[in-house]
């Protein structure tokens, strides 16, 4: 089983991370940024959930983002560059460009979040901000729990049912029809249920009350000092880079100067490095514990 080691950071900065990728990776519009933010993403998630599992996220990501670059044009007719003419209105170069940066944004903003559930796990949210706002926390956890909960109790609704010969892949397409629906209905049902306990059971164990402790505790080591630092330090760099228009890039009337300067090439590269910390601090852990298991 892969191990996520910058999941044992402090949460808070885990939290911190999260906030300065995905703020970044939408304040600033430059295709050279906004392909450092994808790529580091998908890297992050590899190293995080497997390189299978970043493979099958591949196979999505890419039809996405051309689509994006497919329709946008024909929707925006925005440019100086027409490619061709669909029905007397011109499919321009920065239009489909523009709508290819866009959907490299998008991919780059769920590659994160899914970084995010693989490390910030349910109780660290409710440690985070279970005192300061404890029924947005409970109900943000609860959101973020439902897909895979729902997947589970899907699979095992659906196994349940095929064993009295209800099932979706077999038979005429109304029978599926009812199927699917019978399935559904049940998934529904048993979800409101477990809803509907667990909050009675988060209310009788008192809850959001003044004076209630977490089951665990975490503590700020001086590698989290240190790394939370170093973002802040890198967050004041790109405020700056923001401000002084760094790295503004405008895609109509005319695509302006995508290529950087030696400022911008640093900014950056360290911003790359910024992005790409989990998946080096992975590294270098996976690397000392191989060399214990090597030298024991």
């Amino acid at each position: 089983m892969r191990t996520n080691y910058f999941s044992q950071l402090h949460p808070g900065v885990c939290c911190c991370f999260f906030l300065y990728a995905v703020t970044f990776s939408i304040l600033f519009n430059h295709p050279i940024m906004m392909a450092t933010s994808c790529l580091a993403a998908l890297f992050c998630a590899g190293s995080m959930s497997g390189w299978k599992t970043l493979g099958i996220s591949v196979l999505f990501t890419i039809p996405t983002i051309v689509i994006f670059a497919v329709v946008n044009p024909f929707f925006n007719h925005q440019g100086t560059t027409p490619l061709f003419y669909w029905n007397d209105q011109p499919i321009t170069l920065e239009s489909t460009l523009y709508g290819l940066c866009s959907g490299v944004t998008i991919i780059s903003m769920i590659m994160w979040f899914i970084c995010f559930q693989k490390t910030v796990e349910n109780h660290k949210l409710l440690y985070l901000f279970g005192k300061v706002i404890p029924t947005i926390a409970l109900m943000v956890t609860m959101i973020l729990r439902f897909i895979p909960y729902f997947k589970r109790k899907l699979d095992q609704i659906a196994a349940t049912q095929r064993m009295f010969g209800v099932s979706t892949s077999s038979g005429s397409i109304k029978n599926r029809l009812r199927a699917g629906g019978s399935i559904l209905s049940v998934l529904f049902s048993i979800s409101m249920e477990g809803t509907v306990g667990t909050s009675d059971s988060m209310r009788a164990r008192g809850y959001g009350l003044k004076g209630k402790t977490h089951y665990k505790s975490f503590c700020m080591k001086p590698r989290d000092w240190f790394f939370l630092g170093v973002l802040c330090g890198a967050s004041a760099l790109l405020i700056w880079a923001f401000y002084a228009k760094q790295f503004q890039f405008y895609f109509f009337p005319a695509m302006t100067d995508w290529r950087l300067n030696p400022i911008q090439l640093g900014i950056c590269i360290f911003h790359c490095i910024i992005l790409c910390s989990p998946l080096l601090y992975n590294g270098w852990e996976g690397l000392r514990w191989h060399r214990i298991q090597v030298t024991a």
